[in-house]
C-alpha cells in the first residue's frame, strides 16, 4: 500500500482561505437582511389611471416635481406611464415625465447619507435602462461611503449582470478598484475569525476579468500577486505577474 499523499501547503492555505470567504459571505448576507428600507407607493397615488384621467394626473405630477415632492411625483408618473389604453401622445408624455421624476429621485437620493436601498429598488421597477444603471451605481457608491464594501461590490456585479456593457462602466470600474485596494490594505479582522484583506482577491479578480481596460488593472495585478505571495500561493502569484507583463507591459 502506498503512503498517503500530503496536500501541498499552498493548496491547504488556498482551501482554508476559500472556506473563510464562504463563511464571511454567509455572515454578511445575514447582516444585510436587517434594516432594509422599502420604496412604496404613497397613499393617495393610484396604481393606474383611466385614459381620461391622464392629463390631470400628469399635471399633478408636474406640480409635485416642481415642489420637490419627489416620491409622489415618481409614483404618480409611473402609474400614468403604466396605464392601459392611452393615446400615443399621452403615453409619450407620461413616459417622459416618469423619466424626469426618476432622474430627480436618483439625484436627490445619491447625496451622502441617503439610504442606498431606495436607489437599488429602482432596478426592479421598470425604469429606463440608463436610469436603472445610474441608480444601481449610485447606490453602490452610497454603500461604499457607509463602509459596506461587500454590499457595494455585490451590487455592482448585479448591475453588470442585468445590463452588460452599460454606460457607467468607467465609474463602476473606478469604484471596484477602490473597493479592492481598500480591502487589500486593511489589516483588521471582523467576526473574530475573518480578515478584511481576504476579500480583496475576489474583487480585484473580478475587476481584471470584467473590466480589462480599466486604468487601475495594472496595479490590481501587482496587488493580487502580492496577496497570493503573502499566502504562499506561488502559482497564482506568478500567473498574475505574467498577466501584468502580458497586458500592461
Amino acid at each position: 500500500m502506498s503512503p498517503p499523499r500530503l496536500m501541498p501547503e499552498s493548496h491547504l492555505g488556498s482551501r482554508r482561505r476559500s472556506l473563510a470567504r464562504i463563511l464571511a459571505l454567509c455572515v454578511s448576507l445575514i447582516w444585510s437582511c436587517a434594516g432594509c428600507a422599502s420604496l412604496k407607493r404613497p397613499a393617495g397615488v393610484p396604481a393606474s389611471y383611466a385614459p381620461a384621467e391622464i392629463p390631470a394626473a400628469l399635471e399633478q405630477a408636474r406640480g409635485e416635481l416642481d415642489q420637490g415632492v419627489l416620491l409622489h411625483a415618481f409614483f404618480r408618473s409611473r402609474s400614468a406611464a403604466r396605464s392601459k389604453g392611452l393615446a400615443p401622445e399621452d403615453k409619450l408624455a407620461a413616459q417622459a415625465l416618469y423619466d424626469r421624476a426618476t432622474e430627480a429621485w436618483i439625484a436627490a437620493q445619491a447625496s451622502a447619507g441617503s439610504d442606498p436601498d431606495l436607489l437599488e429598488e429602482l432596478l426592479d421597477l421598470e425604469v429606463s435602462t440608463p436610469l436603472a444603471v445610474r441608480a444601481g451605481v449610485s447606490a453602490a457608491e452610497l454603500h461604499f461611503r457607509a463602509g459596506e464594501r461587500m454590499k457595494a461590490f455585490r451590487l455592482l456585479k448585479r448591475v453588470d449582470r442585468s445590463f452588460p456593457h452599460h454606460q457607467e462602466r468607467v465609474t463602476a470600474g473606478n469604484l471596484l478598484a477602490t473597493i479592492g485596494f481598500s480591502f487589500a490594505e486593511d489589516p483588521r479582522r471582523y467576526g473574530l475569525f475573518f480578515h478584511y484583506r481576504d476579500n480583496a482577491p475576489q474583487v480585484l479578480e473580478y475587476l481584471v476579468l470584467e473590466y480589462p481596460t480599466q486604468r487601475e488593472c495594472d496595479r490590481a495585478y501587482v496587488v493580487l500577486a502580492g496577496l497570493y505571495e503573502r499566502d504562499k500561493d506561488w502559482e497564482l502569484a506568478i500567473e498574475r505577474l505574467e498577466d501584468l507583463v502580458l497586458w500592461h507591459a
